[in-house]
């Protein structure tokens, strides 16, 4: 048995169309909600680079006389009294042959290194560099995250009982016109019942269809009903023995039957041929027939 024949015997098709439809929004929505998490860490990773390098800029202006004089007390109060941000884990002062002259913070894990010249009349006299900590980027960027993927399950959820329910608009009435011309199919002689007309357009020209051709059940049933009254009673059973009459038989034809048939309704149809049979029933009573 193959999977699909597995996977439409389990579920049927209004339960199939609602889980394609949450399927496919909530593939797309992860999908946006990816790209967004995506593009805003970046952008707030670079927006916290700027930061901390204009931070170091500002630094560099404050340091750049004691560095010039080698004052490591100096530097390391100012570096102490520095106010670094969230973002900057760590600062270090190095003068021209990378040797640490100051330090403030503990570098931390997952970060980058920023570098920043320090120079003095256009004479480059040290360097900073600084470990900058992009956690509060993938923090704030994976909140957003966590926000569009619980919108796209909440809109795939919607979209998959609105297809859901549009399905079973659909199913709902051809499950019970299925299950009226199963119980028509077992008994022909009675007419098919229709189920109330459907909601949906498509669905409406179908139902006309079918009134039509009830319409034409009744007005056939009508038409052999009131025959029948033209015929003679039952036959004589087995057994009985057989009488003979003179008698004479007259047929007659109505002209234009199935014109009649199809502008009329069964029930003035019905009534136009009781009339008739009561005309030739009184004939025919005049000359002692039937």
């Amino acid at each position: 048995m193959t999977t699909d024949r597995l996977f439409g015997q389990k579920l049927n098709l209004s339960q199939i169309s609602g889980l394609l439809a949450a399927a496919l929004v909530l593939v797309t929505g992860l999908l946006i909600s990816w790209l967004t998490w995506s593009h805003l860490q970046e952008q707030l990773s670079l927006r916290l680079q700027q930061d901390a390098q204009r931070q170091l800029q500002r630094l560099t202006v404050a340091i750049a006389p004691s560095l010039l004089l080698q004052d490591r007390v100096s530097i390391s109060v100012t570096l102490q009294e520095w106010v670094r941000g969230p973002e900057l884990d760590a600062i270090r002062v190095l003068n021209n042959n990378q040797q640490l002259i100051a330090e403030s913070g503990r570098a931390g894990t997952g970060g980058i290194e920023l570098s920043q010249p320090v120079t003095q009349d256009n004479v480059a006299i040290g360097v900073l560099r600084a470990d900058l900590n992009l956690q509060p980027a993938q923090q704030t960027a994976g909140r957003y995250l966590a926000l569009g993927m619980i919108a796209t399950a909440f809109c795939a959820l919607l979209a998959g009982l609105a297809v859901f329910a549009l399905a079973e608009r659909y199913l709902g009435y051809v499950r019970q016109l299925q299950q009226r011309l199963q119980q028509w199919q077992q008994n022909t002689s009675t007419l098919l019942e229709l189920p109330a007309t459907p909601a949906l357009a498509e669905l409406q020209e179908l139902h006309q269809t079918l009134s039509t051709l009830v319409r034409r059940q009744q007005q056939q049933q009508a038409i052999q009903q009131a025959l029948a009254r033209f015929s003679a009673g039952r036959p004589p059973e087995a057994g009985t023995s057989l009488q003979y009459h003179d008698c004479a038989v007259l047929f007659i034809e109505i002209e234009d039957l199935d014109s009649l048939q199809a502008s009329l309704s069964a029930d003035e149809l019905t009534d136009n041929l009781n009339r008739y049979y009561r005309l030739l029933t009184q004939a025919a009573k005049l000359y002692n027939g039937k």
